[in-house]
Parts: C-alpha cells; structure tokens; sequence
C-alpha cells in the first residue's frame, strides 16, 4: 500500500440529495400560491371567535414588565479564602474566618484607588456563608450555588471539593500522554462539510415539514392543545422544584453611601465570627434588589 495523488471534488452523495430535495421542494412555490387563492375564497365564509381566556390573558401582559423588574444591573464583590493575600494556607486547606472576610470586605468598600467603586445612593445585600469545616463548607458552597450561581463562590466550591480529596491524589502521579493528545470524539464538521450540512439541513427541515401535512388543520390543533397543556404542566412543575430550595446564610440589606455602608457594616455583630471557612458576597445596585431581598428574607 502506498501513497495516492488525489484531487479534490465534490462528493456526489451530497449532491444525490440535494437533488431528491429539490424533486420535492421545487413544485412548494406553485402549491403555495394555488393553496393562499383558495383559502382567499373561504376567508369570507369563515367565522372565528376569540379563545374564552384571550381577555383574561390579555389583562395580564402586565406581568411581563413586573418580571423585568427584578432583572436589576449592579456589581457583585466576592471575598473567598481563595482569593490572593485573603485566605490563609495550612496543611488541612485555606482558611478565612468570618470575622477577617468582613474586615476584608469593610477595607475594600473603603478603597480609594478603583475607579469602578460606586457613588451616589445604592441599594446592598451582603451575604455570609459559614462553616467549621471544610467539608461543610464545601457542600454549603454547593448547594448555595445550586441556587445563586455567584461565579467566585462556584470556583470556591470546586476548589473547596479539590482540597478535601488532595490527601489521597497529590501522590498520585502518572506518566503523560505523548503530544499530540486526542480529544474527545465529535463531529468531524470541517468546511465545506459544515456549510454543506446547514444548508442541506434546511431543505431537509422543510421536507419534514411538508411531510406534516399528512394531518388535517382539525389534528394540528387538537395536538397543539395537547401539546400546549403538556407544557404549561412541564413548566409549572419546573417552578415548584425551582422554589423548594434550601441553605443557611446571614444577610446584611442595607441602603446607602459606600462609606455609610461600610460604617454600618463594621458597627454590626459579625455571626459565628470565629468560624474557620467564609465566604462572603454583596450585590450592589442603583435600584433596590428586590428579588435578592425576598429571597434571602
């Protein structure tokens, strides 16, 4: 066996079908026309009422613009044991008791040098995550996460997981693979393969959806109907196991200057003040944080 000069051309299985697509898709034009005249001869004798809950649905658009407002731009700030010159490195992990990521968090509210510190009257929310351990402290990460998936405190957690089992790995040591390593398998989607697969995708989407009208209008609303009941269950389920979450934090809502804030934060208790692992984040906003508040209440 030996080496073969090639030229390159275009594969005749693409153009096998893109052909029988077109045997299809090229009469859609004269079918469409002669279907809208004969459907601009019944429009006339046609009668349709409006759905019974249309009026009720339509009083209730306002709902759109409460939901929007929750979605409030601001600035997070994130103090973790992990961040450089917060924490502290022992033999067990890092380390940061509540009591110093407060003062950490007072100091940075005070900085004079970042420009991107916000003036004027803002509304805060300070969270304050705790634990002994650093495996409570990990699962708190985790869960609190699951819920508010603050980026800083989702490293956090992996970091946190990651310190519990380096005991067992750090000796761990195995030879690497030579270079160049393999991926993961994937679609060898290379042009002109890539452009060729989305536009012969789309005639083929259209043959699918040619192929539907096997059924009469009477059976595509009957299966929209049931289609639309399945989703709303779908949808209604999905709300209630998004609001039975869970976790313990302590929460600091205040409103104010920076410089007040910081004030009140540090004249404030700081709770389970000696506990080994923290983490703490405030949400900072022009607008109150309602959401946040509600949440966190």
């Amino acid at each position: 066996m030996s080496w073969q000069h090639s030229t390159l051309q275009w594969p005749t299985s693409l153009n096998r079908i893109h052909q029988q697509a077109c045997d299809v898709l090229n009469h859609v034009d004269g079918e469409m026309t002669a279907a809208n005249g004969r459907l601009s001869q019944v429009g006339p004798k046609a009668s349709f009422s409006q759905g019974t809950l249309s009026a009720d649905a339509l009083a209730l658009l306002s709902l759109r613009q409460q939901l929007d407002g929750f979605l409030v731009s601001g600035q997070q700030l994130c103090i973790t044991p992990y961040q450089f010159g917060i924490g502290n490195k022992k033999e067990t992990g890092h380390v940061l008791s509540s009591q110093n990521a407060i003062e950490q968090m007072i100091l940075k509210l005070r900085d004079p040098n970042d420009s991107k510190t916000p003036g004027g009257h803002v509304y805060a929310v300070m969270v304050l995550l705790s634990a002994r351990t650093l495996a409570e402290f990990a699962q708190s990460l985790q869960r609190f996460g699951a819920v508010v998936p603050i980026p800083q405190w989702q490293a956090a957690a992996r970091q946190a997981s990651s310190e519990l089992t380096i005991e067992q790995t750090k000796f761990d040591i195995r030879s690497a693979p030579l270079q160049p390593r393999f991926k993961a398998k994937q679609h060898l989607h290379t042009n002109p393969l890539r452009d060729t697969s989305s536009l012969l995708g789309s005639q083929l989407s259209q043959l699918e959806s040619l192929s539907s009208d096997k059924n009469t209008v009477v059976q595509k609303l009957e299966a929209l109907g049931i289609k639309r009941v399945s989703t709303l269950n779908n949808i209604k389920t999905s709300i209630t196991a998004l609001s039975q979450i869970s976790g313990d934090v302590h929460v600091f809502c205040v409103d104010g200057s920076i410089n007040a804030i910081a004030t009140m934060i540090e004249h404030a208790d700081v709770p389970n003040a000696n506990y080994a692992h923290s983490a703490v984040a405030l949400m900072l906003s022009d607008t109150p944080l309602d959401f946040f508040t509600e949440l966190f209440s």
